[in-house]
């Protein structure tokens, strides 16, 4: 019988973490007995505290049970040394430190990305910044020119009034 997703979450549960689903569910942020009342999924929101809490957490092997259970190898901390969980073969290390390897590199390129990334942002803010202090000064400008045009259109009006005294004084 193949085990479905609560199942495969209690699996990853007591192998990975050796805890109960009410502590895994008190460590991952998940309301008391929502596991227990899981029939083919959780919640987006579920999904994404379990995501974040259990990083090693291969969630496609979660959602529909393909692949390994978890992402990079099947490695744990123990009194700080590193030791293979399971199937401790010359070939299944060799295909964790294969594993890990592919992660390592997969993590260094994501970094670059992530600089280029950061690069651009910087770029993209400073260009705002330049284009805010341009409008800035363009208001200041625009102001300058409104006031002009106040004591342009009032010069107007008094020479208006002074034409119009002159022309009735000839009168």
């Amino acid at each position: 019988m193949k085990s479905g997703f609560k199942e495969r979450l209690v699996e990853y549960a007591r192998k990975r973490h050796n805890m109960g689903m009410t502590y895994f569910e008190r460590k991952t942020g998940i309301s008391s007995g929502s596991i227990s009342k899981i029939k083919d999924g959780l919640s987006t929101g579920n999904l994404m505290k379990i995501a974040k809490t259990c990083p090693d957490l291969n969630i496609r092997w979660l959602l529909i049970g393909e692949g390994n259970m978890l992402t990079c190898g099947d490695m744990i901390q123990q009194n700080g040394n590193r030791k293979i969980v399971g199937d401790n073969s010359t070939t299944n290390m060799a295909n964790y430190f294969e594993g890990e390897k592919e992660c390592v590199m997969m993590n260094d390129t994501m970094n670059k990305k992530l600089n280029i990334i950061s690069e651009m942002n910087r770029s993209l803010l400073d260009r705002i910044m330049r284009i805010e202090t341009r409008l800035d000064e363009r208001n200041k400008l625009n102001t300058k020119l409104l006031e002009m045009i106040s004591e342009k259109d009032a010069l107007i009006k008094i020479l208006i009034k002074r034409m119009k005294s002159q022309k009735e004084l000839r009168l």
